[in-house]
């Protein structure tokens, strides 16, 4: 009796595919930890450009300070251009304040006893900033919390209380 020997055996597809299988179990943990440096590495880029883009804005509108806003360093998509935006962040996914993962906020101090009325202090010179980007979902699209104000160094921290006290980037 002749045997067809043609093909594979079960046993040997099975095997092929429990190797596949265990390749996969190892590739996917670090491809989300690639994944996520990546995202932390965008992160830490993106709050450089907006530190570029304030001293810029500084520079060129010494009567209003710093920006208080991402929409004021840069003109959104189809939005006209405001009295004090030139432009400076191009980038309209930062300007919207999420990308690659995380959430970026502005915020800044501005000068006491400047304004008057009602607009006390929203005509005053914006005297200092704080940048933070924070993980649109902590533990998945970041592990860490970063920030930067208008001395310009990047600081990072593992929960939301990211400030200029915080551990430095490396």
């Amino acid at each position: 009796m002749k045997r067809n020997n043609e093909g594979f055996s079960l046993i040997e597809l099975l095997i092929v595919i429990a190797i596949i299988l265990i390749l996969v179990a190892i590739a996917i943990p670090n491809f989300q930890k690639i994944m996520i440096n990546g995202r932390e590495t965008s992160a830490i880029g993106s709050i450089r450009a907006i530190n570029n883009a304030q001293i810029m804005y500084q520079q060129s509108y010494p009567q209003q300070g710093f920006a208080c806003t991402l929409a004021t360093l840069g003109t959104q998509a189809g939005a006209q251009a405001g009295p004090q935006s030139s432009g400076l962040l191009t980038d309209t996914q930062l300007l919207n304040g999420v990308k690659d993962g995380y959430i970026f906020t502005l915020t800044c101090n501005r000068a006491q006893g400047q304004g008057s009325g009602e607009t006390a202090g929203q005509n005053a010179t914006a005297t200092s900033y704080l940048i933070v980007a924070s993980p649109v979902t902590p533990g998945k699209t970041g592990n860490r919390f970063f920030c930067s104000d208008q001395p310009g160094s990047i600081h990072y921290s593992m929960n939301a209380n990211c400030n200029p006290d915080s551990d430095p980037t490396t």
